[in-house]
Formats: C-alpha cells, sequence, structure tokens
C-alpha cells in the first residue's frame, strides 16, 4: 500500500510509467513505511504462525455445505424425513466410494505406467543382435557378459606371467632382470590382443 501511495503521488505528478530509476526512488520510502516493527508483527500474526494459532486462518476457510449427493439424490443435514442414523451411514457410504474412486484412479495409473515398462523390456529382450560391417549392435545383458569374459581371460594371463616368474631361478632373475621384464611385458600384451 506504501508503494502504491508513492506510484500514486508521482503519476498525480505528471509520470505515467515508473522506470528503473524511478523505481528505487519510490520504493525507499515505501519500505521504511511500510516495514516497521508493528506490521511485520501483525502479519505474523494474522497468519497464525506466530504466536502460534491455526483457528486464525481456519476460521477465514469456507466451510463445506452439509449436503451429500448419493446416487443422484441430494441429502442436507436440513432434511427432517430422514434418520440421523441413516445420514451417517449414507455419508460413510458416500465417503468410502470417494475413496475407492480415488484409489482406483491410482490404481489405473500405476499399472499404465507398469505395462510401458513392460513393454519397454519386451522389445529389449527380443533385439538380436545385429552385426553391421565390422561393428556389433549388442544389447546390455551381451556387454555384461562380455566384461566377464574379458577379465576372466585378464586373470588366466595374469596368473600365466606369474606362474612362469616363479619357475625361474633368483640368480637367473638378477642377472637377466631388465629381459625378463621385457618379456613378461610383451607376453601380457599378447595375450590381452588375442581376447
Amino acid at each position: 500500500m506504501a508503494y502504491r501511495d508513492q506510484v500514486e503521488r508521482l503519476n498525480r505528478g505528471g509520470i505515467d510509467v515508473v522506470g528503473k530509476e524511478r523505481f528505487t526512488y519510490l520504493y525507499s520510502p515505501a519500505r521504511e513505511r511500510a516495514l516497521t516493527r508493528r506490521n511485520i508483527k501483525a502479519g505474523w500474526s494474522a497468519t497464525g504462525l506466530y504466536p502460534f494459532n491455526p483457528n486464525r486462518v481456519l476460521k477465514d476457510i469456507p466451510k463445506p455445505s452439509a449436503e451429500v449427493v448419493v446416487l443422484g439424490i441430494a441429502i442436507t443435514s436440513t432434511d427432517t424425513h430422514m434418520p440421523d442414523e441413516t445420514k451417517m451411514h449414507i455419508q460413510k457410504l458416500a465417503n468410502a466410494a470417494q475413496i475407492s474412486f480415488a484409489e482406483r484412479v491410482l490404481l489405473k495409473d500405476r499399472n499404465r505406467f507398469l505395462f510401458k515398462i513392460n513393454n519397454v523390456a519386451k522389445a529389449r529382450r527380443s533385439t538380436r543382435s545385429i552385426v553391421l560391417g565390422k561393428a556389433k549392435v549388442t544389447s546390455f545383458e551381451d556387454l555384461e557378459e562380455a566384461k566377464a569374459r574379458r577379465a576372466a581371460k585378464e586373470e588366466v594371463a595374469l596368473k600365466k606371467v606369474y606362474r612362469s616368474r616363479k619357475r625361474k631361478g633368483s640368480a637367473l632373475e638378477a642377472d637377466a632382470d631388465s629381459s625378463v621384464d621385457k618379456g613378461e611385458t610383451v607376453r601380457v600384451n599378447e595375450a590381452l590382443q588375442r581376447r
């Protein structure tokens, strides 16, 4: 309200557009006028946040009508020809129906989601690897199998190198240390390239 008052004062002076240069000129006095200790406390109090008072907000919310529609028949709390117990049972039935409808909608949405996921998975499972020239298009499962085979081959190659290293005598290794290391490296590289 304080800012609006500042804009109206400027408008009365003949200026219709508030640009960047005038905004700060108008905002500063409006802020000083509006953001007072009293206004801030009143704002928190009006929302019921401090001091905490939920009734402050709830009193402004309109109450639902006491009319229940069941099977196209409107029943109000003012119907005198119907016992209160019957009204209560009808209200319970209406609440149960609403809950049932909501659950049905949620389940239907969940079924659509699962159906979509299932169709995607079926499509993945049904596709076979395709060879295009030298390139091969594979599925995720094929990639996992290839990784496992590669790891097994690398392990076997490293065991062979380790065994051949054990057989050499320590004196022979000391004399030809550099040539053995080069030979082992060549054998490991050859084993890895053969896979």
